[in-house]
This record gives structure tokens, sequence and C-alpha cells, in this order.
């Protein structure tokens, strides 16, 4: 009912994400750091950093401690946090 063909393609979430950063390469966008919402990678996941793959775990060793800020979001004892 929402409107949406039977057929056609289905594009998981990593992949629409993927195709999101390869436009934005394309297109010259400038960017340091791209993320996602609530996606989970392992750290035996490897990424692709010029012509090689790099393991999730090494790219994180390389990042300061400090560099990171947890926020929480989503429903809270007093309401929604955002």
């Amino acid at each position: 009912m929402a409107g949406i063909p039977d057929e056609g393609d289905s594009i998981s979430k990593p992949n629409q994400a993927w195709a999101m950063r390869k436009r934005a390469v394309e297109h010259q966008v400038p960017l340091a750091w791209v993320t996602g919402d609530s996606l989970n990678v392992s750290t035996k996941a490897s990424w692709p950093i010029g012509p090689y793959r790099v393991r999730v775990s090494e790219l994180l060793e390389q990042l300061p401690a400090e560099g990171w800020t947890r926020v929480r979001a989503g429903p809270g004892a007093k309401g929604p946090r955002w």
C-alpha cells in the first residue's frame, strides 16, 4: 500500500551507504569521516583504503580515544532522546 512496485531491486542499507559514499567521492564532496545510524561492523571486516583493504580493527587502533563521543538516542525514561 506504500506505492512501492513489486518488481525492482531491493538494496541493503550497507549497499545504499556504499553507493552514497561512491557518489559523494565522484562529485568531490569534501568529507573527513562518514558514519551511519545503527550499523554494526565487525572488527574483522575490512574497508578499502586506496588500493588496499584494511581491517576495521587496524583503523580503530589509529584513532585517538579523545576523538570519540558516545551519544545515545532513542526511547528514554522521559521520552525520546535525540
